[in-house]
């Protein structure tokens, strides 16, 4: 009886500490995910601000062809 006991009880501790790990597994994946995910909006807005710009000169060289 003290066996069976102390078995679930090595089970259980087992079952938390693998809960344990995944959770910060899952915690540590997202700490990494989120950096990532403000360069790419970095870049979309870099992006942006390019096409931007382009547009602003094709307007120019419009402008300066209608002279």
């Amino acid at each position: 009886m003290l066996l069976v006991i102390a078995t679930l009880e090595h089970a259980r501790s087992s079952q938390m500490h693998v809960d344990i790990e995944c959770k910060l597994f899952i915690e540590s994946d997202r700490a990494q995910e989120t950096p990532l995910r403000a360069q790419s909006m970095s870049v979309r807005a870099q992006e942006h601000s390019i096409r931007a710009q382009s547009m602003s000169v094709r307007a120019q060289e419009a402008s300066i062809r209608a002279q």
